[in-house]
């Protein structure tokens, strides 16, 4: 039922396999800053977090797509 005239939205159910791949690529994302940031090489550090928010930028657009 609407509230004063507002409809609410559902936003899909729960899928764990994104869950967790979005959980792994922040693990292996620290953990390769963690290196990066231990050798001192910065381009190791900006690639990686290129890549990372390309990754939830890709399975976002992906949830949306398919909703």
């Amino acid at each position: 039922m609407p509230l004063l005239g507002v409809e609410r939205k559902r936003m899909g159910k729960f899928r764990p396999q994104i869950f967790f791949a979005i959980v792994c690529a922040t693990v292996f994302a620290v953990f390769a800053a963690w290196v990066g940031y231990k050798m001192d090489a910065i381009e190791i550090l900006t690639g990686i977090l290129g890549a990372f928010f390309g990754f939830l930028a890709g399975v976002s657009s992906k949830i949306l797509e398919s909703e």
